[in-house]
């Protein structure tokens, strides 16, 4: 007769469990508290919005006009990336599921040029967008914010040189490439060789 003592199996069995519920828990927090947070920062965007509005109406000189704009275009990138970040968070959680559609890869990056042409100048980067007239199959607002954070990242990571953008396709999938001359990840956190700072995003071809 064999006895196994399976005290042990069950020991570990619970600690599992607990840790998937505390885990689960705290997913449903963050789910709770980003929905909160894009809710309230929504206020004031709109707050500054209307003030936008009330300062382009008093304004007549060119100059003030063109910060204006340029005021009208950041808060309305504002506000898509609050809407994306809760995208992200119910995608995660499983609330909602990815809108995929075929649609040009042309609009999404001359969207990016627009956005990124005025962080890439304050910061001296010169900047590049290469253009693609192929059609792509993904979710065009989370397709967006994804390569908007490679960008982001790229940008505030960079002190000099050049960041650029572009497209290759692979067979039946399109890699939509971030290039920049920035430091890249320390070789010391690396596991394995080194490879220059190079940020993919492979998306399928759609026909």
């Amino acid at each position: 007769m064999a006895i196994d003592d399976v005290t042990e199996v069950k020991r570990e069995g619970k600690a599992l469990a607990a840790a998937k519920s505390e885990a689960e828990r705290a997913n449903i927090g963050k789910s709770r508290f980003l929905a909160a947070a894009s809710h309230d920062l929504r206020h004031p965007l709109q707050t500054i919005t209307l003030l936008q509005g009330m300062l382009e109406k008093r304004a007549h000189d060119e100059a003030t006009l063109k910060l204006l704009h340029r005021l009208d275009e950041t808060v309305s990138t504002m506000a898509s990336m609050l809407d994306k970040l809760l995208d992200i968070n119910q995608l995660e959680a499983g609330i909602v599921r990815p809108a995929i559609i075929d649609f040009p890869i042309k609009g999404l990056l001359d969207e990016l040029r627009t956005e990124f042409t005025y962080h890439t100048a304050t910061s001296g980067l010169a900047w590049r967008v290469v253009p693609s007239s192929l059609t792509v199959r993904s979710d065009p607002r989370l397709l967006e914010q994804i390569i908007r954070n490679l960008l982001s990242n790229a940008v505030k990571y960079t002190n000099e040189g050049q960041l650029l953008l572009g497209c290759r396709r692979r067979g039946d999938k399109l890699r939509i490439e971030v290039w920049d001359t920035g430091p890249g990840i320390p070789e010391l956190e690396l596991q394995g060789n080194y490879s220059p700072p190079l940020r993919r995003f492979d998306s399928g071809v759609g026909h």
